[in-house]
């Protein structure tokens, strides 16, 4: 591992401060896939450009469209028509030379498993069904951690899949001691140290924390949110079935429209412990904005992706487990545990 120069300790100073000259150290070294450059994928690479990451690889077989200018800040008219990747190279890197940056404008290598052993760490935009479930099932057997967003509109998602994280983490000491024991259904604390600092006179705990995560397909089997008081399932949002049941219609090659919809989404809200759906105007305003994205939440969305994959890498916060839903029309960004 590669330590920080004298110039980079300079540059990332105000990130430093943050998490840490060890944290910055760990995404320096990280090696990151992103999969499509949409309004998100655009975010994530710019806010990981400026962090520091090592090295970041684009894989978008695109070229530019008049739709890509709505939402994607790197691109300009005299780019359409062109591979979208060639477009934004030079833009990026001017972001922060520091950082080592490839291009791919070849399809998805689903195939070519050497191609994916090269990352750390993978976030894949967008991505049709199939392909998300081969992907999951590859970085699964490679043991490489996987983020996958969608956007429809005002609404999208993002699911991490870190597949098992032991990390330790200091804070301050609580008036009520953290204990050796399980805080949820998929992390648990297996370690505790108590120090104490002379000068401040503060008492910091210094926990391990295990976290175990699930591939996206296993979602559906989630028996998490049955533990839910009444009150809580009610407030659970339906998004939740919905982008579920839009993953599985895709991936059965089911024709997605109102009843397909209506009828996978509810048969997933009971396989959760959930009721069914009563607000059946989310189902209409989904399909109108179907794979349709908006710059505002794509900014929210990779903004927000971009600081858990900072956390997850730099270890100086715990990150997301492992659904999180943004709501457009309620200005909420509701977690899940699945």
């Amino acid at each position: 591992m590669s330590e920080l120069s004298a110039d980079e300790l300079a540059l990332y100073d105000r990130q430093l401060r943050v998490w840490g000259a060890d944290g910055q150290n760990k995404i320096k070294n990280a090696s990151i896939l992103v999969i499509n450059l949409n309004g998100v994928g655009t975010e994530i690479i710019k806010n990981l450009t400026l962090s520091g990451i090592g090295s970041i690889e684009i894989l978008d077989p695109s070229v530019v469209t008049e739709d890509d200018l709505t939402t994607q800040f790197f691109l300009e008219e005299s780019d359409l028509g062109k591979s979208k990747v060639e477009a934004v190279l030079p833009k990026i890197q001017d972001m922060n030379p520091r950082v080592q940056l490839t291009i791919n404008s070849k399809e998805l290598p689903i195939d070519d498993l050497e191609y994916f052993k090269k990352f750390k760490l993978i976030i894949a935009n967008n991505l049709d069904a199939k392909l998300l479930q081969k992907l999951n099932n590859i970085t699964r057997d490679l043991n490489i951690s996987l983020y996958t967003t969608t956007t429809h509109g005002l609404y999208g998602y993002f699911f991490s899949d870190l597949i098992l994280d032991i990390s330790q983490f200091t804070k301050k000491k609580m008036p009520i001691s953290r204990k050796l024991e399980k805080i949820s259904s998929n992390q648990e604390i297996i370690q505790i140290e108590t120090t104490h600092n002379k000068e401040t006179n503060e008492f910091f705990e210094k926990f391990t924390l295990k976290s175990k995560f699930i591939k996206f397909e296993d979602c559906f089997h989630s028996k998490n949110l049955t533990k839910l008081t009444k009150r809580a399932k009610k407030n659970v949002s339906p998004l939740l079935s919905i982008f579920l049941a839009l993953y599985e219609l895709e991936l059965n090659s089911i024709e997605i429209n109102l009843d397909s919809l209506k009828t996978k989404s509810n048969e997933i809200q009971l396989n959760l412990g959930l009721n069914e759906i009563t607000n059946l105007e989310i189902f209409e305003k989904i399909l109108k904005q179907l794979n349709f994205e908006i710059s505002p939440v794509a900014a929210i969305l990779g903004g927000t992706l971009s600081q858990d994959v900072i956390n997850y890498i730099s270890k100086k916060e715990i990150p997301i487990n492992n659904l999180l839903i943004l709501d457009g029309d309620n200005f909420t960004m509701p977690i899940y545990e699945l």
